[in-house]
């Protein structure tokens, strides 16, 4: 299965368990009393939105991108922490172990989105620096949650590192859409559009939007017509 399809599908399931688990929501909000059944039905909602929210930009990654690691990792931690997520909702535990492993799938789910995220747009070479740094520190910072996690790490210093980390990620995640505009030149009268396939019918540009192009036969004008038969 290519990534197009793929993507395709598991966009389909998504919306299908998004639309379900709405529905169940609704119904136990509006059903009369609220107890633990509509908390477990709201909270297993969240957590198939949590995880539709986490899988589209991964998706979105593999479909600009071609074939793609990241994007299939994060896509399948994605669906992972939402199944974990649900079997402690239905299934209560009071096991740290499996809670830690759920926490940590959806930490990675979470960075990977946001790495995917940003993933997607194609700067200028001067300006892919602001991309790399920003999938980098989604990784770090991805790392030090999951060392205070499974460390218990209680030290000050290491959490003011880790703020560090986060207001540099946070630079860097808005550097990447905005220095390109803040730097652009002003686009000539002419340009030139580069196409390249992806698909029969299907091209993408530099900047990675995709252009859908449909042959069409034009009529010739009455007056080149006219000047055809005269000759």
């Amino acid at each position: 299965m290519n990534p197009a399809h793929l993507r395709r599908l598991l966009l389909r399931l998504f919306i299908i368990f998004l639309c379900i688990s709405a529905a169940l929501a609704v119904l136990a909000v509006l059903g009369g009393g609220f107890g633990d059944l509509q908390l477990r039905i709201i909270l297993s909602t969240l957590a198939v939105a949590g995880a539709n929210i986490c899988g589209m930009p991964c998706a979105a990654c593999l479909h600009s991108r071609g074939k793609n690691p990241g994007a299939l990792a994060g896509m399948v931690c994605s669906g992972v922490a939402a199944l974990l997520v649900l079997g402690g909702i239905w299934l209560p535990t009071s096991d740290d172990d499996y809670w830690k492993i759920t926490f940590s799938l959806v930490i990675v789910s979470v960075a990977f989105a946001h790495a995917c995220g940003l993933m997607i747009p194609r700067p200028a070479p001067q300006h892919q620096w602001t991309q790399k740094g920003a999938v980098t520190g989604s990784a770090i910072l991805a790392l030090m949650v999951l060392a205070a996690l499974w460390g218990q790490i209680e030290s000050s210093d290491y959490y003011r590192l880790m703020a560090v980390v986060v207001i540099l990620l946070v630079l860097f995640t808005f550097l990447v859409p905005l220095l390109p505009q803040a730097n652009a030149a002003p686009a000539p009268h002419h340009t030139r559009l580069i196409l390249d396939p992806v698909s029969p019918g299907l091209y993408r540009d530099a900047s990675g939007t995709l252009y859908r192009v449909e042959l069409q036969d034009i009529p010739e004008p009455e007056d080149e017509r006219n000047s055809a038969s005269s000759t």
